[in-house]
């Protein structure tokens, strides 16, 4: 059976680096930790990606962006990595990122994350603390 373009391994890892944005480092983590991708190899052993990989790692790039951990979204097919970034199953703002904290201190940040720690809800703690990277400063 004849392999479709699509699928045919091709692009070394600093292609892939350059189209998804992910650094070489990250993409071999995430290949290693959580299986996103599983790039065919030259016979000196170097990466090569195809086209549905480089849309994949896109896509996850994205969703990871919008807020949810790599670990919860590894394992979705590309239809279903399409829905979330394309149905806006992300932040409700519709900008792919989360919306500010508006008059917020640490202090309140702080409670409402160990409100979502007692209350076992993972994806409300990230966007909680997603949210706070984005307002407070490194310091």
């Amino acid at each position: 059976m004849e392999r479709t373009r699509d699928r045919t391994p091709r692009h070394p890892i600093r292609v892939v680096s350059r189209r998804t944005g992910l650094s070489p480092a990250l993409l071999r983590a995430w290949e290693k930790r959580y299986g996103v991708v599983t790039p065919g190899r030259t016979e000196g052993g170097q990466r090569l990606y195809t086209d549905q990989d480089i849309q994949r790692l896109s896509l996850l790039k994205r969703v990871v962006e919008e807020g949810r951990s790599i670990g919860s979204v590894a394992h979705l097919s590309l239809e279903e990595l399409r829905d979330l970034v394309e149905g806006g199953e992300g932040w409700s703002n519709g900008a792919g990122r989360p919306p500010p904290l508006e008059g917020a201190s640490p202090v309140d940040v702080l409670r409402q994350a160990m409100e979502a720690v007692a209350g076992m809800e993972p994806e409300r703690l990230e966007k909680i603390l997603s949210r706070a990277a984005m307002a407070f400063s490194v310091p």
